[in-house]
């Protein structure tokens, strides 16, 4: 983490102009203090960073600052190579080493992390993403991870093809500085958002994701999840790496979208992790087509129990689903060189399928390949008992999975022993807990400033959505965070708050807006056509 250390090493050839609006914040902290509120309006910027290394080993890095229209401030600083600890003056001050090192990685992203948050914090902005160069990650290979995790900006790291690096931009312009190719960092780094102000997810050719932007959002380092683990876990990792590049193994995860539910977070962390570890993963899912996903919604319901009694997969919804899954296999998948084409064709060693919305998909792996590793995982609570009663739902859609599955070599299920039917032979059975990573934006620790503007973020989308918003740190507050899914408890929830509140010992005697809130949170999935039915569900229950 960086210290509180005066930054006295940088020249500034050019300082940061923008003047903050003092009294305007002035007035919003006044306002913060008497109302009890936390939460901040910010800004919201891209910011772009490139540097440059001089002949005399001096290094110039450039930053730009763009609000979604315009650049509207620009630095450029020079950091000195002396003997690191002491000035010319002979003051204290922070210096890159003289000779390239992990020194000089530290001492680069430490000035950039405080640049940008001393800046930020100033004159109240968020970052939201930022343009990185090739120059920075040559000098500091750690700096956008950092500037991830200490600051929680997007760091895109712009390919040399498309103009991110001194490099390449000389080749078209002979005499472009430091910060014009910082200013069109920002600029590029900006077109990777969406309207939401997040980064758009990427499907590229065959309907691959390009997790983190094509591998452009650099979010972690190796470093990062060996100090997360046991040096036992750590060497056993790096153990299985290497044997799987040594054999150039290749291995594909299908599933139906790729953003959303639970396996999509994992998916993402996953391939992140494997591709730092040089491992050939990837991922694949299919042309989305609501038709079908209003079917293998229904599916998942039926098999976890929660669905309308009167529901049945029916012959026509099995071939409609059939025609889809062979549709994409082949016309994305098994050509030569596909994910299932046979492994002489260039198709990948393993092949592991998420879920039950395209369980064919394991039929086809093995036609193509009958020798290939397919593994079948489920991610859902398949309620078993149902699953073994003939005239069930339950039991019609799991003999329809089951007609596939059964090829499978391995079939991970959640730990439970209750999701798993008895037609499953314990020794192709494996047990699995869902996980998330710690170091993505769902788990990451976040600073007290950033911190503020998700609240004051979250109370203006309350009130544009007429909705109560959170009265933290007046109130305490509970919050459950799922899609809204009818298996996800919601109900359940809401009755337990309620009970809560009018039994409990801590709330007793309180008055209302004393006792803690509840907060319910959810997102969105392409394949899940129900969230809006729960919605109003529990929008319905709220209101009784």
């Amino acid at each position: 983490m960086v210290g509180n250390a005066p930054l006295t090493a940088a020249r500034e050839q050019h300082a940061f102009e923008a003047q903050p609006p003092t009294r305007h914040i002035e007035r919003m902290q006044r306002h913060r203090e008497e109302k009890g509120e936390l939460g901040i309006a910010l800004s919201e910027l891209w910011v772009g960073i490139a540097a440059q290394r001089a002949d005399n080993g001096e290094v110039h890095i450039g930053f730009a600052c763009h609000d979604g229209t315009y650049t509207i401030d620009f630095a450029v600083h020079t950091l000195a190579v002396q003997r690191e600890g002491v000035g010319a003056n002979g003051e204290a001050r922070e210096s890159l080493p003289t000779t390239k090192s992990d020194g000089q990685s530290v001492v680069v992203a430490d000035y950039l992390v405080r640049s940008i948050r001393d800046y930020a914090e100033k004159n109240h902005y968020k970052f939201l993403g930022a343009g990185i160069s090739r120059e920075i990650v040559k000098l500091s290979p750690q700096a956008p991870a950092r500037i991830w995790a200490e600051l929680d900006i997007v760091p895109i790291v712009i390919r040399n093809e498309e103009g991110g690096s001194m490099e390449s931009g000389r080749k078209v312009d002979a005499v472009v500085s430091v910060d014009e190719l910082a200013d069109a960092l920002a600029r590029k780094a900006l077109g990777f958002f969406g309207p939401s102000k997040q980064p758009r997810v990427q499907v590229g050719f065959n309907n691959m994701v390009d997790v983190d932007i094509g591998s452009r959002a650099v979010l972690t380092t190796l470093d990062q999840y060996k100090n997360g683990v046991s040096e036992q876990t750590w060497n056993t990792t790096l153990k299985y790496a290497a044997s799987l590049r040594k054999g150039k193994k290749k291995f594909a995860f299908f599933s139906a979208t790729p953003q959303g539910g639970g396996v999509a977070l994992m998916r993402h962390a996953q391939i992140r992790l494997f591709r730092l570890l040089g491992v050939d993963v990837t991922w694949w899912v299919p042309k989305p087509k609501p038709e079908i996903f209003r079917i293998t919604k229904t599916n998942h319901n039926i098999l976890q129990g929660v669905a309308d009694p009167k529901e049945r997969l029916t012959r026509v919804q099995q071939q409609l689903i059939r025609d889809w899954i062979h549709s994409n296999a082949e016309r994305y998948w098994t050509r030569e060189g596909g994910p299932l084409a046979p492994r002489s064709k260039g198709g990948v060693d393993v092949v592991i399928i998420d879920d039950p919305q395209m369980p064919d998909l394991i039929g086809i792996a093995k036609q193509q390949d009958p020798e290939r590793p397919v593994i079948f995982r489920s991610h859902i609570q398949v309620r078993a008992d149902l699953a073994e009663q003939p005239e069930t739902p339950t039991a019609g859609v799991w003999n329809w999975l089951w007609e596939n599955v059964q090829h499978a070599d391995i079939f991970i299920s959640h730990p439970v022993k209750a999701f798993v039917p008895r037609t499953v032979s314990q020794h192709r059975l494996a047990y699995m807990p869902a996980t998330t990573d710690w170091f993505d934006g769902l788990n990451k620790a976040l600073s007290d400033f950033d911190t503020a503007y998700y609240l004051h973020d979250f109370n203006t989308e309350c009130t544009r959505q007429s909705v109560p918003s959170l009265a933290y740190p007046k109130r305490d507050y509970i919050v459950q965070i799922a899609r809204f899914d009818p298996s996800k408890g919601i109900p359940d929830v809401l009755a337990s708050y309620a009970e809560f509140r009018r039994h409990s010992a801590f709330c007793k005697g309180k008055k209302a807006e004393e006792t803690p809130q509840l907060v319910i949170a959810g997102h969105y999935s392409v394949d899940d056509p129900d969230g809006v039915a729960v919605l109003n569900q529990t929008l319905e229950l709220l209101e009784t």
